[in-house]
């Protein structure tokens, strides 16, 4: 069984709307992803963060 992630963090929204820590959240589901490695044939992630 394979695996797929796409991991998105954009805190740089308009200035009204701004995001904080989003990447820390990619980062958090990055390493949850990561340990699951063992049980997956396949495990690919890819990360967008601004």
């Amino acid at each position: 069984m394979k695996l797929y992630a796409l991991l998105i963090g954009i805190d740089d929204y308009a200035k009204k709307n701004r995001l904080f820590c989003c990447k820390n959240d990619v980062d958090r589901m990055e390493q949850y992803f990561s340990k699951l490695r063992n049980h997956f044939d396949d495990v690919k992630i890819k990360r967008l963060c601004d």
